[in-house]
Formats: C-alpha cells, sequence, structure tokens
C-alpha cells in the first residue's frame, strides 16, 4: 500500500519530533491492534497505523458543527451538529443516527453509547443505532471509565451513567479530572474533595476516611462504592 504517510511522535526516534499535519483535536487507539484514531477539526476522522504513520482510512464527515469522538471495541463513534455514526476498523459505516440537538459530548459503554446533547437530553443508543434510552439531563462532559461505567457532569455535579438509561449522583464535582487503574477497579474524582470510588461485587458502602496528607497539606478523602 502506498497510501500517504503522516509522521507520528510515536513512529519517531527517540529525542526526535514529528508533527501530524492539520488540526488534530482529540486522538482515540484500538485495543487490539496498532491503529491511532485521529478527528481533525473539519470533523474528518483518520485512521493511523500507530509504527509507522500511514494512514489506513480516512472517514470524510460531510455536516457542520463540533464533532465529538469515542473509540471501543475496534469502533469509531462520531457524534456531531446533527448525528451520530459508527464506522469500523476499515473505515466502513456501520449505522449514521440523527440527534435531537448538537452533541456536547460522546461516550462508550460496552453495548450502549451514549450522546449528551444540547437541549438537556441525554440518549443511550445501541450498537445498531437503535435508541435504547433517553434521559433529562443537561450535561456539558462525559468520560467513559472501561467499557461499563460513564461519568457525566453537571452544573458542578459528577453523575454515574448506567447502560440501562439511569442516572445516578455521586456528589459536587469541581473540574479536579478523573483518573483510575487499568482495570478501573479503583477511580479517584480528583478536585477541593477527592474522592476514591471502588467497584466489586459488595453492596454499596460510603466511609469517610481520615484525611490525606499530601505534602504540607491535607485532603479529605471519601472511599464509597457507587457501583454494585
Amino acid at each position: 500500500d502506498d497510501g500517504e504517510i503522516i509522521p507520528l511522535l510515536l513512529s519517531a526516534p527517540l529525542g526526535e519530533t514529528r508533527e501530524i499535519p492539520g488540526t488534530v483535536v482529540q486522538l482515540g487507539h484500538f485495543s487490539s491492534q496498532p491503529t491511532l484514531v485521529a478527528l481533525t477539526a473539519t470533523g474528518d476522522v483518520t485512521l493511523l497505523d500507530a509504527h509507522s504513520g500511514r494512514v489506513r482510512h480516512t472517514i470524510q464527515q460531510t455536516r457542520e458543527g463540533a464533532s465529538h469522538l469515542v473509540v471501543g471495541d475496534d469502533h469509531v463513534f462520531v457524534a456531531d451538529a446533527e448525528t451520530v455514526t459508527c464506522h469500523d476498523a476499515a473505515g466502513n459505516q456501520i449505522f449514521e443516527t440523527e440527534l435531537r440537538h448538537p452533541a456536547n459530548d460522546i461516550a462508550f459503554m460496552g453495548e450502549r453509547i451514549l450522546v449528551a446533547e444540547q437541549g438537556s437530553v441525554l440518549q443511550w443508543f445501541d450498537r445498531e443505532g437503535n435508541q435504547s434510552a433517553v434521559g433529562d439531563q443537561a450535561i456539558s462532559s462525559l468520560v467513559d471509565i472501561g467499557d461499563e461505567i460513564v461519568f457525566g457532569e453537571q452544573e458542578g455535579e459528577l453523575l454515574i451513567c448506567s447502560d440501562g438509561g439511569t442516572v445516578k449522583s455521586i456528589g459536587e464535582y469541581t473540574g479536579g479530572g478523573v483518573v483510575h487503574t487499568a482495570t478501573a477497579e479503583f477511580i479517584a474524582v480528583l478536585g477541593d474533595q477527592t474522592h476514591l470510588l471502588t467497584r466489586d461485587s459488595s453492596p454499596e458502602v460510603s466511609v469517610n476516611t481520615d484525611s490525606l496528607e499530601v505534602g504540607a497539606e491535607s485532603v479529605e478523602l471519601t472511599l464509597s462504592n457507587p457501583l454494585p
């Protein structure tokens, strides 16, 4: 294949920096193959070989408006001003579904795709693009943790969105970010108050621990298991 080659930092020799042409606004990757997924400012999606930088496929979007990308199970999901689309690793379109309002964000949760839209609409879609649930939630951003958990932010409040169409509040969120272990067994919600969440099959618990010393300061730490 003599396709176009885009140099990547990952394929460059140690100490040498190379740039990706164009304005890349979001990057993702496939889990089972060395493929990077780049969303550009124009809404087009480029699938790249992570080793060589060679372009494997380009998915062109014809609609205007900001786009949001998520990659899951070696499929590419893009939500824009009008639709949510799904493409496979070969660039073939699996489905295209209309949205009620422009998208704020999109997340992948195994058998469901979750789209937060403007106008306080939250929609769940199955892997064929059919709507499975809809909610009335003004969520500005989504964070997927593994393939089972999605956090949503709503006016300073952190929510957990289930794949069954329900939303549950965890508490206040000050925008410090969310980090987790590789298996998502432990999840830390950072901010003015730090929460450490655990996942297991036990009933829901919430334990207020002693303060955690960080340098010369202390941070109040809450240990909880919001998802049984």
